[in-house]
């Protein structure tokens, strides 16, 4: 009877209309949404990794490099401005918003043709010079993306939002692996990026609810989009740094059939920490802008209740990489990735120690972006300078093992900020990192010992 009485009340909590309902219905779907995407992305790896050769791999991962680095560096903010505005359900303010996504989209593709020609000679590969272009197409589509995508998440209403992903992931997978199998090329790859973007296009048009967009130029709307995003600018162009700068540095260690060997160990550790930055960003962000006028006192019980949720569901799979990222590679590839299993280990307990210790984006639910921008360029920094360090000490190994060694330092910096805002969880971290730096110790006693 007790225990039904718990179902019961978990019932209608879960199926209630305030906030808590709300965030555990939307964190359910993102769950559901990113483990059925994984499980599509892993199973449509293995298929391709062997229909194609590492050096298609490692070209994509120059195509999305450069790709990311053109959107990150025109990034405006557009869809945190909406998440965190009291406009945020204003038609003008949107399709003001909807309007600058459209033509910065074009933009992009226009940028991507320019730098063709010298990312190929910069590489050597004149593939590039055709692959970069068609890849850019990605972004005008996407451009035309309906700002009720941003809205449901804004709700969130992440159910609809979630299918959607799925489904375009689905067709696309499809549709490249058939590619992949007919002409054995990268081409594969980029036209099965494309098709993405479009199958969500549709999608969105048609089965999400809500009004969808016209072009619209409204000058109070801009200048509020402009006030906000002009910080996540500059922090995105930074943040380009800390997401992509690990290929660009490898790419000076490594020939391009490394590279695609090393982006199999980047998909693999980075699924969890990838997780959870779409947690912060599809529940917690809009959680804390619901919740941004409570003192610290009063918002510190719930952030240790998500960190410790956070940490139950997203470590114990960073750790058993941590053990085990080696056997792993060896079961799931043939012996051209075998080389993906050390670098899987090193970096999950990077990102084991990033996941373990963040609280998520509490300072932009506040409209504080500029903190923002500080954080993103210090971690860029912090980054680049290990790997930099861990590079010229010892080649690509080095490297790999200074992403991970970043996270440690940063960490110093982040505990910082959040002590002065008095929501630093020091007892919470300690517990984390000693269980994570015993994973290494027993991973790295293994190695020695064979």
């Amino acid at each position: 009877v007790k225990g039904l009485t718990i179902i019961h009340n978990l019932s209608k909590v879960f199926h209630g209309a305030g906030l808590k309902a709300k965030a555990l219905r939307g964190s359910a779907w993102t769950v559901l949404g990113y483990g059925t995407s994984q499980i599509i992305r892993l199973l449509s790896n293995l298929v391709l990794t062997r229909l194609l050769f590492p050096e298609a791999f490692g070209l994509m991962a120059i195509v999305q490099v450069f790709m990311q680095g053109l959107a990150m560096f025109s990034d405006m903010g557009i869809g945190p401005s909406i998440i965190q505005s009291k406009r945020g359900d204003d038609p003008a303010f949107l399709n003001t918003a909807w309007t600058i996504q459209v033509i910065r989209g074009f933009t992009l593709f226009i940028f991507t043709c320019v730098i063709a020609v010298p990312i190929a000679y910069l590489y050597g590969e004149p593939s590039l010079i055709s692959l970069m272009p068609v890849a850019g197409l990605a972004a005008v589509i996407s451009g035309f993306n309906p700002t009720k995508l941003v809205t449901a998440n804004r709700n969130l209403f992440l159910g609809r939002l979630t299918i959607i992903e799925i489904t375009s992931q689905i067709v696309s997978v499809g549709v490249l692996i058939f590619l992949a199998w007919l002409m054995h090329s990268v081409w594969a790859l980029v036209i099965g990026g494309l098709v993405a973007q479009l199958t969500k296009l549709v999608l969105a048009q048609q089965y999400m609810p809500g009004p969808n967009n016209r072009f619209i130029w409204d000058r109070d709307s801009l200048k509020s989009l402009v006030h906000f995003g002009k910080w996540i600018f500059l922090s995105s162009i930074f943040g380009f740094f800390v997401q992509q700068g690990d290929k660009l540095v490898l790419a000076t260690f490594m020939t391009i059939a490394e590279l695609g060997v090393y982006s199999i160990a980047f998909f693999l550790s980075s699924a969890p920490w990838a997780l959870n930055l779409k947690l912060n960003q599809l529940i917690l962000f809009p959680i804390y802008s619901k919740l941004k006028g409570l003192n610290s006192r009063q918002l510190r019980p719930k952030i240790i209740k998500a960190r410790i949720a956070v940490c139950c569901l997203l470590l114990p799979p960073l750790l058993i990489l941590i053990l085990f990222g080696n056997h792993i590679v060896m079961f799931l590839y043939d012996e051209r990735y075998w080389e993906a299993g050390w670098m899987i280990q090193i970096l999950s307990v990077g990102y084991a120690i990033s996941v373990g210790t963040n609280i998520g984006p509490f300072y932009l639910a506040q409209g504080n972006s500029k903190l923002f921008l500080i954080i993103v360029v210090v971690k860029a920094l912090l980054m680049g300078l290990c790997m930099i360090l861990g590079g010229y000490l010892y080649g690509s190994t080095g490297v790999v093992v200074g992403i991970a060694v970043s996270n440690f330092v940063f960490y110093i910096f982040s505990s910082a900020i959040y002590s002065h805002f008095n929501l630093w969880l020091w007892r919470l971290d300690i517990f984390v990192i000693a269980i994570i730096l015993c994973a290494t110790a027993i991973a790295y006693w293994r190695i020695i010992t064979v």
